[in-house]
């Protein structure tokens, strides 16, 4: 689960650098329901 955490953090960032975009918080549940999603 942590090991999850930060891959997601780290893919985040990624995005961040690479779209130049805002990160809005209803992108992050939907990106953090996805990823909940596929560990079960």
């Amino acid at each position: 689960m942590a090991h999850a955490l930060q891959t997601h953090v780290q893919t985040m960032k990624t995005w961040l650098a690479n779209t130049k975009a805002e990160w809005s918080p209803l992108q992050e549940l939907k990106y953090l329901g996805e990823i909940l999603w596929q560990l079960k």
